[in-house]
């Protein structure tokens, strides 16, 4: 699936690269592709650790509540971060042309753009970082304080997934928004591929994914898919205008 998204993505912006319309279709995608990966990426994680719970803890289902709380109110406080952040500068989003910069010689991009590519980053590292830190969970399974190490560093790794899912999601709703000039619009947009993303992430994750290519193979997968959405989102934005 990923490969044909990629492929799909790839003649479009050879065929239509050289004109206006290829450069604002490119800059869409980018972001509909970040957001919906972010979905992809965050349930994935939610089940990679859900089953690391379960796995060094023991059993989940007297704290699966609570780690979906955890998830849930890191959405939220990534959403109000980002919004607090924003509203505390005069140069806010709304009050900028997403149409500057777009020569070749600008290597500066809209600052919310860069923010999103950030957390793009910022989600890959927090998957390479689990895949290395659940296996070393798994050695202190001896010692006395094994299981609050694992229901912190789980209830960490949660709510930081549930931050950035919240953070991504408000910043691709403002830079969809910034070009589209459409509530409508974006909210469609950024909504449904952030559902679709996370309905495949929790399908994929738990069913095959996870079962069948184990939680490390899973966890290099979506770092290589959210640092290639950081990669398309630098490309598409850095992509001038036709003259």
């Amino acid at each position: 699936v990923v490969a044909l998204v990629f492929g799909y993505y790839y003649v479009r912006w050879k065929m239509f690269r050289r004109s206006d319309a290829a450069v604002e279709w490119k800059r869409r995608a980018s972001v509909i592709w970040s957001i919906a990966t972010t979905g992809f990426a965050t349930l994935s994680l939610s089940i990679i650790w859900l089953f690391a719970f379960q796995n060094l803890y023991g059993y989940v289902y007297q704290r699966i509540g609570w780690i979906v709380a955890v998830f849930m109110g890191g959405l939220a406080v990534g959403s109000l971060v980002r919004r607090r952040t924003e509203t505390s500068k005069q140069d806010s989003v709304l009050s900028i042309d997403l149409k500057i910069n777009t020569t070749p010689d600008k290597r500066v991009f809209d600052q919310n753009t860069r923010r999103l590519m950030v957390v793009d980053v910022l989600l890959g590292l927090l998957a390479f970082i689990g895949v290395w830190v659940l296996p070393l969970l798994e050695r202190i399974q001896t010692t006395e304080i094994a299981l609050v190490c694992v229901e912190t560093v789980v209830t960490l790794f949660v709510l930081m997934t549930g931050i950035l899912g919240g953070a991504a999601f408000a910043l691709a709703s403002e830079v969809h928004l910034g070009f589209s000039n459409r509530a409508s619009s974006t909210a469609a947009g950024i909504n449904g591929a952030d559902h679709a993303g996370a309905c495949l992430g929790a399908l994929l994750a738990g069913v095959l994914l996870v079962p069948v290519f184990g939680m490390w193979t899973t966890g290099l997968l979506l770092v290589g898919i959210k640092w290639g959405s950081a990669v398309l989102l630098y490309w598409g934005w850095r992509s001038p205008r036709a003259v």
